[in-house]
């Protein structure tokens, strides 16, 4: 993709292009955590989810640190591991 983009807006098109992708992505990545982790914790607060106790904990800025961080690792290992949630195939999308 970038040498689609080398091709026909030049280096400095490019560089501006790939940097608006890539802080686009980071928006959206900051986004998702910051709303994993707000549900995380309202949950565990009405103790809805396991290690509840942990993960309703707040810090004296009333941040919830470990819901922050728990939907980090969730983020991260789904992200490194390959998971099918659904197959096309057995849908009937090929």
């Amino acid at each position: 993709m970038a040498s689609i983009y080398a091709l026909r807006l030049g280096k400095q098109g490019t560089l501006a292009i790939w940097s608006l992708i890539i802080v686009t992505q980071f928006a959206m990545g900051t986004s998702i955590v910051l709303a994993c982790s707000r549900q995380m914790w309202a949950f565990s607060r009405d103790n809805g989810l396991p290690m509840s106790r942990l993960l309703k904990h707040l810090t004296k800025q009333a941040v919830p640190v470990f819901a922050v961080w728990g939907a980090i690792l969730c983020s991260v290992l789904l992200g490194t591991t390959r998971v099918e949630f659904v197959n096309l195939r057995t849908v009937g999308i090929d």
